[in-house]
């Protein structure tokens, strides 16, 4: 049985799509949100994998965006050993990363003026 789970956070990664079936094609892709309740000298990650037909979802957010992320919370046996993954399945965008565009500002002085 898997449980449904939410998380709210920023997008700090988003990784590149990799085939990892092995009988067929399977495009899996990774993504990383902070943590907004961690300590800044103990940062927190939340890591998720989206594949098949969710795969590109991530795409229609950037690196930035504060993100709602559902996911399915899994794990497994194999030959004595214990594995977990976090399948995210709806990404819902809370808010967009401000784009800062360049500006033809003043010059700044290198030199300290004290």
């Amino acid at each position: 049985m898997s449980k449904t789970l939410q998380v709210t956070g920023t997008i700090v990664n988003i990784g590149e799509s990799k085939d990892v079936g092995k009988a067929k094609p399977y495009l899996k892709r990774t993504f990383a949100l902070a943590d907004p309740d961690s300590k800044e000298e103990y940062p927190n990650w939340f890591v998720f994998e989206m594949g098949g037909t969710n795969i590109d979802k991530i795409l229609e957010h950037g690196v930035g965006d504060v993100v709602t992320v559902s996911f399915n919370l899994k794990g497994r046996q194999w030959q004595d050993r214990w594995f977990s993954n976090t399948e995210a399945w709806r990404i819902e965008s809370v808010s967009k990363a401000a784009s800062v565009a360049p500006t033809d500002g003043p010059e700044l002085d290198s030199e300290i003026p004290f």
